[in-house]
């Protein structure tokens, strides 16, 4: 159990979410997830979450009937507080796995960058979960400035960067010459394009 024992001591499985915050759940989401084949839950935790599969093993505990309740809630959160009406957006290389819309951050955020002026505190609380999801795939977040670099634990290697500019976000793999640029109420597709890059240095691996 040490695989699971490490995360949630990087994670915490209690002290980061409370209970009321695991509100209007995405039905949809969590029953594709429940009825999955226990190898197709392993490999949906290695894709979206970015650890490797013997943390994902560690986690399932060789249970086919695991449900979305029994995770740890860092992933488990991830199921809740979806838009109201939204339905998952999925990408035509990425079908057989459920994507999972933006939920509270994403309208935390809306409310913060709306159409007034961005506020300094608003945009470090925004960074800060930036950095948590990197962080969350088992890789670094170094800060440079305003930017984080996206750097691998073991190796050090830069990867990719996320740049935070007056009036958008730019994320790019390291050694690409183009910016994928959002908008600040975009924290779902942010957390989408760096996830790809993160799985595309694991893949050369």
């Amino acid at each position: 159990m040490k695989y699971l024992k490490k995360f949630n001591e990087e994670f915490g499985r209690s002290s980061n979410y409370d209970d009321d915050e695991f509100i209007n759940p995405d039905l949809e989401a969590i029953a594709a997830f429940n009825a999955m084949t226990l190898s197709d839950k392993i490999k949906y935790l290695v894709f979206n979450f970015g650890m490797d599969q013997i943390e994902a093993e560690e986690i399932c505990d060789d249970n086919e009937n695991i449900t979305v309740d029994d995770l740890p809630d860092e992933i488990r959160f991830t199921f809740y507080d979806g838009e109201e009406g939204e339905v998952p957006v999925e990408d035509d290389d990425e079908e057989e796995f459920p994507q999972l819309e933006e939920g509270k951050t994403y309208r935390d955020t809306k409310k913060f960058f709306g159409k007034k002026e961005w506020e300094p505190d608003k945009k470090d609380s925004f960074r800060s979960k930036v950095k948590d999801h990197i962080k969350s795939q088992n890789m670094k977040a170094v800060q440079v400035g305003n930017d984080f670099e996206i750097r691998s634990k073991l190796e050090d290697k830069k990867v990719g960067i996320a740049m935070f500019r007056d009036d958008y976000i730019g994320v790019k793999k390291e050694g690409t010459k183009f910016v994928d640029e959002f908008k600040y109420t975009e924290l779902g597709k942010i957390k989408s394009a760096i996830t790809k890059i993160i799985k595309a240095y694991k893949d050369e691996d």
